[in-house]
């Protein structure tokens, strides 16, 4: 059984289904235009260094490669994104593991004082968890080598404020939450020092300079849509 699940989500001219026989379920990805297939190889390359890494026994594998249609099959792991609704409040501790996850992964991978970019880090889908494990999904944006450490740690952050706030400014409690979980990521090494005098203002740069990598998709990222007074009180925030 074949159900198609999404097609060109945010721009991105890719397909997805999910296939399902007698023995397991799996993943589809295909595209038919130059970009969506451009993102594709990048994914497969991104679950290679991943999956690597990770040393999770899986393979994501290339179905079909042919002139103007490009696929891969993707495994289904057991786990499910976060359970709950996205707020920091609730995704704190889900957010937590994530950090961890990430910093036992990219550690072992930093060229130059730069490392890997996954490029959407986020807990609203792309991050799942079970009992004991976590795994990330969706790599179409991977680039490696593309920023310091830690810049997809702050994506997560500061997309989950924003999920959370949407066009409210956030409140002193929200903040709090959302430095201690950068806190805690640099207390274990997995954020750089290049962030450390205005993590906001730092990340923004980081994300304006390899803007290219999310394409058309990049004006619609959540962290490119704070509101002016937002933009206003993390500024000060973070710089105090």
């Amino acid at each position: 059984m074949r159900e198609l699940i999404r097609i060109g989500q945010h721009s991105s001219e890719i397909f997805l289904a999910k296939c399902t026989n007698e023995k397991h379920s799996f993943y589809q990805k295909s595209s038919y235009s130059q970009d969506g297939i451009r993102d594709l190889r990048a994914e497969l390359r991104g679950y290679d260094w991943y999956l690597d890494k990770a040393k999770i026994d899986e393979v994501v594998e290339v179905s079909c490669d042919i002139d103007g249609y490009f696929k891969l099959t993707i495994p289904e792991f057991n786990a499910s994104p976060c359970d709950v609704k996205i707020t920091i409040s609730n995704c704190f501790n889900y957010a937590i593991r994530a950090i961890d996850h990430y910093n036992n992964i990219w550690s072992i991978d930093i060229a130059n004082g730069h490392s890997p970019v996954h490029g959407d880090f986020s807990l609203e889908g792309n991050i799942l968890f079970n009992q004991s494990n976590v795994y990330i999904i969706d790599w179409e944006h991977y680039l490696p080598d593309a920023a310091p450490i830690g810049f997809d740690i702050l994506f997560m952050v500061f997309e989950l404020l924003k999920l959370d706030c949407k066009q409210s400014n956030p409140g002193e409690d929200k903040l709090r939450k959302i430095i201690e979980l950068i806190e805690y990521a640099r207390s274990i090494n997995a954020v750089s020092n290049k962030y450390k005098d205005n993590y906001f203002i730092r990340y923004l740069e980081e994300q304006d300079r390899i803007k290219d990598l999310w394409g058309d998709q990049y004006n619609k990222l959540p962290t490119t849509q704070f509101t002016t007074n937002q933009l206003k009180i993390l500024t000060d925030f973070f710089a105090g």
